[in-house]
């Protein structure tokens, strides 16, 4: 055992940890990695991977040894820590303001107080850092050289157990995350669906938002996802500014008198706590000595809240398939409702140009509205009924359009192994013979077709889920883009109609477990990945994206 390592897990005072090691993490077999999960008194999740070829790569005849499948680099060590909070939480007088924390987390702690100490580190040990706001959590994370492991994860630590931050520091990172912004005006990716249309009309503060808005709707992405704004509820946050610029982080708390620094102390108090965080540690040495650091650098994490209440599930460290376990036949009957649901929709389409037009189906049903004292999105997703489906048709080049519809579904981590989603997704994303696309490229109307929930959080969160159907359209298509999303229905109805196909479940199955056994090794960029799945809302539902 390492000098300095702790004692046994079993005594070793201050934590516990959940199981003992590698007992309860399904890993493929072609894994040498060890792998550790905790949680701490604090009640912050763990999850350590020990990766004994990184150790080999430390050596000087291995010190080109790559974590990459193209073999360029050095392995590199590297942690990650999920919040669970993000965009949504964002108060009304600051839009962005859980983005601009995410900023100024990096500068500076009580214990290391330099406001470039974290940066500096990294760059002297071949590291480097990022983080990320999304709709409902926030990811930090760093790689560097594995010898400087230690150093960087306790600095790393600090952001969360006591950061700075400072008023000097504010004027630069609001700065920051307005260029942020105003570079992503110029993107077709952008992600300025969150800038609603209703709020640029009817806001009063609309002088924040028009220039925004009428810049965004320059991008195809952003106008797709504009209608999809347009149509959430008005007190859902899927209809807010959420990536902030210095209007809505300077402009709109001033006029309300309020001050910057004092709301993101406020926010970090409240949201950033040991029980909604978890962390992923990635290093090469023994699960001991990262579990030691572990707890030394992060033992001043504020307690507040429960305290290793949460059990999960047992987890699959390394993506795999779809699972086939008891609960099978359960599983089975969710994707056959899912078909229902899909496939018998009451819609109604809204075109880019705002008209509305009937697409003729039957039958579907309310959503739950959002319990008394809730916050609204907590308890309901951000559309009225289930029967809503969102259609748009756009130009993305000036030689095609591309027809998007999107079926507002229900949260579907709770069924991780079944994964009816995928199971749709592949079955209207299919170009075989007999396939929507087959059938759609024999009457010239369309050339490409995919189908799926986004991978973003703006897609996939916690009450809510958006399953994308976006066909490529042909000249002759264009002008029949209804006729394209009946045919799309009808193809619904016939899956409806068939049920859940056993052998599909079992193809599926089978091709997603070879690929988990046979995966080449994830890299150190992958830990952000870990810590996500890692969190409180998803330790019981692991993400389908993982598996």
């Amino acid at each position: 055992m390492p000098s300095g390592c702790p004692p046994s897990t079993a005594t070793a005072p201050g934590y516990r940890s959940l199981h003992s090691p590698m007992d309860d993490v399904r890993k493929s077999p072609e894994d040498a990695r060890d792998y550790r999960r905790l949680c701490l008194e604090s009640g912050l999740l763990v999850l350590l991977i020990s990766d004994p070829d990184m150790r080999a790569s430390c050596s000087v005849e291995n010190e080109f040894l790559s974590n990459t499948p193209d073999g360029r680099g050095a392995k590199r060590a590297a942690a990650a820590m999920a919040v669970e909070v993000g965009s949504f939480a964002d108060p009304d007088t600051a839009p962005g303001l859980s983005h601009l924390l995410e900023h100024m987390l990096f500068m500076g702690s009580e214990k290391y107080s330099g406001e470039n100490e974290y940066g500096k580190f990294l760059v002297e040990h071949g590291g480097d850092a990022n983080a990320f706001t999304e709709a409902e959590h926030t990811c930090f994370h760093f790689q560097v050289d594995p010898g400087s492991l230690r150093g960087a994860l306790d600095r790393f630590a600090q952001h969360f157990v006591a950061p700075l931050i400072l008023e000097e520091s504010l004027d630069r990172e609001v700065l920051a995350v307005d260029s942020e912004f105003q570079q992503a005006l110029q993107s077709d990716h952008a992600r300025l669906f969150q800038v609603s249309f209703q709020q640029a009309l009817q806001s009063d503060h609309a002088r924040l938002f028009q220039v925004s808005f009428q810049q965004a709707l320059q991008s195809d992405h952003a106008r797709l996802f504009q209608v999809q704004c347009h149509t959430a509820r008005r007190c859902h946050p899927f209809c807010k500014f959420s990536w902030g610029n210095r209007a809505s982080l300077v402009d709109t708390p001033a006029a309300a008198g309020l001050r910057v620094r004092g709301m993101l102390q406020d926010h970090f108090a409240r949201h950033y706590r040991a029980d909604r965080m978890a962390l992923v540690v990635l290093g090469a040495e023994p699960l001991d000595a990262l579990e030691h650091w572990t707890r030394e650098s992060f033992a001043g994490l504020s307690e507040d809240g429960p305290r290793c209440s949460r059990q999960p599930a047992v987890p699959t460290c390394m993506p795999g398939g779809v699972s086939s376990g008891a609960d099978e036949e359960e599983e089975g009957r969710r994707a056959e409702h899912l078909g229902d649901m899909m496939g018998e929709l009451s819609c109604k389409a809204v075109g880019s140009s705002g008209a509305m037009s009937e697409i003729p189906s039957c039958k579907g049903g309310d959503t739950c509205d959002a319990t008394e004292g809730a916050a609204p999105h907590e308890a309901a997703p951000p559309y009225d009924t289930v029967d809503t489906v969102l259609y748009q048709s756009l130009a993305v080049q000036a030689d095609h359009h591309q027809l998007h519809i999107t079926f507002p579904l229900p949260c579907l981590r709770a069924h991780y192994q079944s994964k009816p989603a995928e199971y749709l997704s592949h079955l209207i994303g299919h170009e075989g013979c007999g396939s929507l696309l087959s059938a759609l490229k024999a009457q010239k109307l369309a050339t490409d077709l995919s189908a799926g929930v986004g991978g973003t959080g703006f897609d996939r969160a916690s009450t809510y889920e958006l399953f994308t159907v976006t066909v490529t359209l042909t000249q002759h298509g264009l002008p029949r883009a209804l006729d394209v999303a009946g045919l799309l229905f009808v193809y619904l109805a016939m899956l409806r109609r068939a049920g859940p196909l056993e052998w599909v479940f079992r193809e599926l199955s089978s091709q997603n477990e070879v690929q988990f056994r046979f995966q080449p090794q994830a890299s150190a960029q992958s830990t952000p990945r870990y810590s996500d799945l890692w969190l409180p809302a998803n330790v019981s539902a692991a993400r389908s994206d993982l598996l």
